[in-house]
């Protein structure tokens, strides 16, 4: 959630009448505010080039409505002369490299390295030069060995849902985090403006927080506990889930996270769902995932057991195993309307899971 993953793809109805600006009653006033919030990617990546694409004749072709303004994306110097050099090995290493237009036929790319230290070096001090040196993969799948794919980016041929939702719905093209880092210190970032504060359990530590100590352990360990707040930057497995790395406080070889979100504690920090429950507004938090195969057992405190997941762009056989949605967090104030609602998901969530966000995976019709 840093400059280098910038998208924020706030999808309000800009159905409200201007009269309601007069303070008149609106004649369709808005009920719902949905964020579809982009991780572990830039904006560019999918909107560098909006609304124009470039519609080749074996292309789904993309036409933007008349008076579509640009984006703050790539402008030509960026695309002509851009400042980021090439990696790798091969012949191309330390030239000039210029961003490319990823066609529907490669909507499969590997997934960028997104962690914090490396994002951080790729920005290099403002320079913004370092991408493909330093978050640009070189030897996996989908990705040319260079680095360079890290610059590339989909237009409205391939990415047709997403162009799409710009085009009815407002997009934050200038929204930037001010942290780096992948999912987890991301989101946490987004709703609370810092990723300080969390308390490590079990294990010996981990590089997913600075410090990397552990602030409680249990009595039963030889580990020592400093006791102090660490600061996440790091994708954790959260604490006492039961489908995470200590299945639900069983297992004590692995540090997971606690992020207290009670203001009134002493490592708790107030977040936007404490303002929206005080406000009376219900609220949630989408993600892609999958309910328990086998649920928690309150006779004999056994952990539920998550033996489902997805593999690239397979999903469960058992319908049965999607976990729901729900419209509010537990606690929440549950009032008619509005509802505020955050959406992310596998499929507008990593580059990995093939075209994310193309035709074939998240359409306009999808229901978000």
């Amino acid at each position: 959630m840093n400059i280098s993953k910038a998208i924020r793809l706030a999808l309000v109805p800009l159905c409200a009448s201007m009269s309601a600006l007069a303070g008149n009653a609106p004649t369709t006033p808005i009920t719902n505010v949905i964020v579809l919030f982009q991780e572990n990617v830039s904006f560019d990546h999918y909107f560098g080039t909006y609304p124009n694409a470039q519609n080749n004749a074996s292309d789904q072709p993309f036409s933007a409505y008349p008076g579509t303004p640009t984006v703050n994306g790539y402008t030509p110097e960026l695309l002509l002369n851009n400042p980021n050099k090439a990696a790798g090995s091969g012949a191309n290493a330390g030239l000039q490299a210029n961003p490319g237009r990823l066609s529907p036929s490669q909507a499969y790319t590997c997934s960028q390295n997104h962690n914090y230290g490396p994002e951080q070096q790729a920005v290099d001090g403002g320079l913004m030069d370092l991408f493909p040196k330093y978050t640009g993969r070189t030897t996996s799948e989908g990705c040319t060995n260079d680095g360079t794919t890290v610059l590339g980016y989909y237009d409205g041929n391939t990415v047709a849902a997403l162009w799409n939702y710009a085009q009815n719905y407002s997009i934050s093209d200038n929204s930037f985090g001010s942290t780096f880092g992948p999912s987890t210190p991301g989101a946490i970032n987004l709703v609370s403006g810092q990723t300080y504060g969390g308390i490590t359990h079990f294990g010996t530590g981990s590089t997913s927080s600075y410090p990397n100590a552990v602030s409680q352990s249990p009595s039963s360990a030889a580990l020592t506990a400093t006791g102090a707040p660490v600061t996440d930057i790091g994708d954790f497995d959260p604490y006492l889930d039961d489908c995470g790395n200590d299945a639900g406080g069983t297992v004590h070889t692995t540090t997971t996270l606690e992020m207290n979100s009670d203001p009134t504690a002493a490592t708790g920090n107030k977040n936007i769902g404490n303002l929206l429950n005080a406000a009376g507004v219900t609220w949630g938090w989408f993600a892609g995932g999958f309910l328990a195969t086998t649920p928690y057992n309150a006779a004999t405190g056994a952990p539920a057991i998550c033996g489902k997941g997805r593999t690239l762009h397979m999903y469960p056989s058992n319908a049965a195993y999607v976990a729901p949605n729900s419209s509010s967090t537990p606690g929440a104030v549950v009032v008619p309307n509005p509802v505020a609602p955050f959406v992310t998901g596998a499929d507008i969530h990593n580059p990995t899971y093939g075209a994310d966000a193309g035709p074939s995976y998240v359409t306009p019709s999808s229901g978000f």
